[in-house]
């Protein structure tokens, strides 16, 4: 009786079908491997550094608005500066200064101020970066 020969595992190595790849095929696809992450590991480390600009500076436009929005409420709306930082390294400064003319001062029955808040934070790389905005606040004219 002639022993059966598993096609799984040929004993002959010219024997019919091999399964599996030659090393040239796996040198092959790991060259074209390598140069892939070679080509696409700065775009997505450029995508990263974008990302963490855009949530930093999403975060200042938040503590600008919100420090917009204490004028008049929590902060005093009149002429002058303040200044004041979160603790991490981020400060702050409001500057409050009448808006229009003498002349449209006096014709208008409100004060009327502009205020710019000014937000200054450092960056990773030891640059400091700031946003400003600025808006007009009425308030009740100061009585003499």
């Amino acid at each position: 009786m002639e022993k059966q020969r598993s096609a799984r595992f040929p004993t002959d190595p010219g024997a019919g079908n091999q399964a599996g790849f030659s090393l040239i095929e796996i040198l092959t696809a790991l060259a074209i491997l390598s140069f892939s992450l070679a080509v696409l590991m700065p775009t997505l480390a450029n995508n990263l550094r974008i990302g963490d600009t855009a949530r930093t500076q999403s975060i200042a436009r938040l503590h600008i608005q919100s420090l917009l929005a204490e004028v008049g409420v929590t902060k005093p709306l009149k002429a002058g500066e303040q200044s004041g930082d979160y603790g991490d390294g981020t400060s702050w400064r409001l500057q409050i200064e009448p808006y229009g003319s003498e002349a449209e001062q006096a014709r208008w029955p409100v004060a009327a101020y502009r205020v710019t808040a000014t937000l200054s934070w450092p960056t990773r790389g030891g640059r400091e970066r700031s946003l400003s905005l600025t808006t007009l606040r009425v308030g009740p004219k100061a009585t003499a």
